[in-house]
């Protein structure tokens, strides 16, 4: 009999120690700087970074093969990397220039002028900055990890992972965005993230899997894999010779602390402020043809700031598609105006792809009077020839905003 009742009591007590083990409060802001702290002590890394994204009924996924190797004697950028994604671009870094393959369209992008090549290089690091890291930044941290919150466990991978979420809000909060981060329990790096974009309606607008696969820390790289062989068939371009915004917004990714902007271009600030007049513009089609902004008031204007190197101007281009298709006989006019254009030949892409509405060329000065320092940039003019609204970047629901934007003011 007393041994029915020791029982209860062991097995009470197991209770009451899982439970303290269970509730054990875990801050998520150090997990973070755990992270930092590790990735600045990786001296070298190899892996995958795979990427997952869903818009709509759009489904893509990306893996690229990523090298990358700390060089402490390095005055500039220190960190070599080297960037592969089959088929589709290459670009390294070897502390003297930074070169870019893209093989779809057959062009490689150079700088050898070192201050302009780190300074890309150094964008384009924060794809991987959680994994090798310059520096220990906890005051950068502390700074910008607001709204976290310690989730628990999981297993990614067959790896186990601390669980972080983050909540934030993006695009003049008209957006939430919700982001789950993994850390490695055993490396204390970051494994991955999952990010969910929700617009007012609570609808998912966005959805994106970030994954580091086979990872292996502090092998022998050699130099080599940081250099790369140019193709001479290829057309050359000097990045030393363009303006530093000339399609150099290489950050792909980030680490994702910083979401109020969110992911794909969500923050508008620099665009001229609703309300204003538009700038006058006269341009030309591929034909020769005039057209102004002038002539066309009384209309609706959609205005949509492209480029053919530009992957988020392709994106949203079947959504602009979309809005000529079915308010073009509306007093609804849309134009494509092509700017910052490098050896593309942007009449051939949009005949390719079956885009019908207005091409306009060289379109660098009127980019430049509208304020735009990133591509795609599109503008909504009313009947009055005023800025009604602006968007920049590949935003989630995005055609759905133009949509509702033109249709009120087409009522007007």
């Amino acid at each position: 009999m007393k041994n029915l009742k020791i029982v209860p009591t062991i097995v009470l007590l197991g209770i009451v120690l899982l439970a303290g083990c269970s509730t054990k409060k875990v801050d998520p802001v150090q997990l973070f700087l755990d992270a930092d702290k590790a990735a600045s002590k990786v001296n070298s890394a190899e892996f995958e970074l795979v990427m997952k994204t869903k818009m709509n009924t759009e489904t893509e996924s990306f893996k690229t093969k990523i090298f990358a190797k700390r060089n402490s004697g390095e005055t500039n950028f220190p960190i070599y990397f080297r960037m592969e994604e089959p088929n589709v671009s290459l670009v390294t870094y070897d502390g003297k220039q930074i070169i870019i393959t893209s093989y779809a369209d057959k062009n490689v992008s150079v700088s050898d002028s070192i201050e302009f090549a780190s300074e890309i290089a150094k964008q384009i690091s924060n794809n991987f900055n959680m994994i090798i890291d310059t520096k220990f930044d906890s005051a950068e941290i502390r700074a910008t990890s607001q709204n976290l919150e310690y989730v628990g466990t999981k297993s990614i991978d067959g790896e186990k992972c601390y669980e972080v979420k983050q909540i934030a809000s993006g695009h003049n909060s008209a957006f939430k965005i919700e982001t789950h981060f993994y850390f490695s329990k055993n490396s204390s790096l970051l494994k991955g993230y999952h990010s969910i974009i929700k617009n007012e309606k609570d609808e998912i607008v966005q959805d994106i899997d970030l994954n580091i696969a086979k990872l292996k820390l502090n092998q022998n790289i050699i130099s080599e894999v940081f250099s790369q062989k140019i193709d001479p068939s290829f057309a050359m371009i000097d990045l030393d010779q363009q303006n530093p915004h000339d399609g150099m917004n290489m950050e792909e990714g980030g680490d994702g602390m910083n979401m109020e902007e969110g992911q794909s271009g969500m923050n508008n600030t620099s665009t001229i402020p609703n309300g204003q007049k538009a700038p006058a513009w006269t341009l030309k089609d591929k034909d020769g043809k005039a057209y102004s902004l002038d002539a066309l008031k009384g209309k609706v204007v959609l205005m949509d700031f492209w480029a053919t190197w530009c992957s988020p101007c392709k994106q949203v281009m079947p959504e602009i598609q979309k809005i000529w298709n079915k308010y073009k006989n509306q007093n609804v006019v849309v134009v494509g105006i092509n700017t910052w254009e490098q050896t593309g030949d942007p009449a051939k892409f949009m005949k390719d792809n079956n885009y019908n509405y207005i091409l306009l060329l060289n379109g660098n000065d009127v980019a430049k009077s509208y304020n735009v320092s990133g591509i795609p940039t599109l503008y909504v003019i009313d009947k009055n020839g005023n800025v009604a609204h602006s968007e920049v970047g590949a935003v989630p629901d995005l055609g759905t905003k133009l949509d509702k934007v033109i249709a009120d003011l087409i009522k007007k």
